[in-house]
């Protein structure tokens, strides 16, 4: 297997999920790139618009819907017949238009169990729509009878505090810490052998959350910085 246990791999997550065994992960949490969007902000040097991502993602929808949909397969093929994926997404709109993560989560084999807003807020001025300030994070499982243990008692919104002071701040993306150990408590029966995926790991917030709750981790990301400095950022974290 190309791919280690507590280990950020290098390469495309297409790619590298298919090195992966079947049903060999308990938990995959993961927010991709939302496609279809530039990315870009003011170089304040030399005065230009410039992509702030390490990589272009305004390719076509077609195309990002589509892969999307064999990335999950390959995430249903690699979870476990009991496991939990939750899948980190927005509400895109695209030529005046609103698009859902729907039209690609239909053909992914998996049962959609619920559907959590995530509160994020929003750099979003554009005064012809209503300022989005939510995500949307599917809860999604093999089997019908898949079920969480909110033992927290939160409810299907969620409102994570953003940028704790081991949060990743090299990433202009990265999920809340907060949120993710939201996400991961939820999961029924975890222990020290559990092994929790993100196939976008991108600043490693999924693997370094895993790590602080005593699970394993396995994360896979695109870029070579990042998944350096992701690397820094877990070996800072000792038990």
């Amino acid at each position: 297997m190309g791919i280690k246990i507590n280990e950020i791999t290098e390469g495309d997550c297409l790619e590298v999920l298919r090195d992966v065994p079947d049903c060999f992960v308990d938990i995959i949490c993961t927010s991709p790139p939302y496609g279809g969007i530039s990315h870009k902000k003011l170089n304040k040097k030399t005065g230009k618009i410039e992509h702030y991502d390490p990589y272009k993602d305004d390719y076509p929808e077609k195309e990002y819907q589509m892969n999307q949909r064999d990335v999950l397969r390959e995430c249903y093929r690699v979870l476990k017949e009991d496991g939990v994926m939750f899948y980190n997404h927005k509400n895109k709109i695209k030529d005046g238009v609103s698009i859902t993560p729907y039209e690609w989560l239909r053909h992914s084999y998996f049962f959609v169990k619920q559907e959590l807003i995530y509160v994020c807020g929003t750099a979003l001025t554009d005064p012809i729509r209503f300022y989005p300030t939510t995500e949307r994070i599917y809860v999604l499982a093999k089997n019908r009878k898949t079920v969480l243990n909110n033992v927290e008692k939160r409810t299907d919104v969620l409102k994570p505090k953003r940028k704790d002071k081991y949060e990743s701040h090299f990433h202009p993306r990265s999920f809340p810490e907060g949120l993710v150990s939201m996400l991961l408590r939820a999961v029924p029966n975890t222990n020290s052998q559990t092994i929790v995926l993100d196939p976008y790991s991108g600043g490693g917030t999924t693997a370094m959350v895993a790590k602080k709750l005593g699970m394993k981790y396995i994360g896979i990301e695109l870029d070579k910085e990042y998944a350096a400095k992701s690397r820094e950022r877990l070996s800072m974290y000792l038990f």
